[in-house]
């Protein structure tokens, strides 16, 4: 039985650099006893690359859906949370950002959010070369909230964003 979010094949796999969907897995399934169910990976901005301003996936409930939602309705000019997520160095609750949103069109993006399971959550900002800024998001509606396992988050946050980028810049030379 796993003890704490120190152990666990994710940082294995990390490590060693290897396939992709079996970090995803790995990630989730040592998260899953922290209340976790849904995780996102975001690039939201590239300054040297003319990049989406919503660029990412879920790993968990894989609905692709929100995704297209998310871009088709263009959520991202009233999302408080990716406006947030440049301003800050440290992890931040949904719950905080989700007060912030003052207006019918950002409490909107909540809303759709939690009609695909992306809610409740913690996310961690980061920070890359380049003047990349992403996030990685920890979502489940019984997450634990303590200050350790939010640290935990940090870190694990923190080494998937820099495990996924270097996949996707290893698949882009690719093609």
């Amino acid at each position: 039985m796993q003890q704490n979010m120190l152990e666990g094949l994710f940082w294995d796999l990390v490590d060693d650099d290897e396939d992709y969907q079996q970090v995803e897995k790995a990630l989730l399934d040592m998260c899953s006893p922290f209340g976790v169910t849904v995780i996102s990976c975001v690039e939201i901005r590239a300054a040297a690359h003319n990049s989406n301003p919503f660029i990412g996936r879920l790993i968990g409930k894989r609905d692709g859906e929100w995704l297209r939602r998310y871009r088709r309705e263009e959520l991202f000019k009233h999302d408080v949370a990716l406006q947030h997520v440049p301003r800050t160095e440290s992890g931040f609750s949904w719950q905080h950002v989700e007060d912030m949103a003052t207006t019918k069109e950002q409490r909107n993006v909540f809303d759709v959010a939690r009609e695909h399971w992306v809610g409740d959550g913690f996310l961690i900002p980061n920070f890359g070369a380049d003047g990349r800024i992403g996030f990685t998001g920890f979502y489940g509606s019984e997450i634990c909230d303590d200050p350790v396992t939010r640290r935990l988050f940090e870190f694990a946050g923190n080494t998937f964003y820099k495990y996924a980028y270097r996949k996707a810049q290893e698949q882009a030379v690719k093609t």
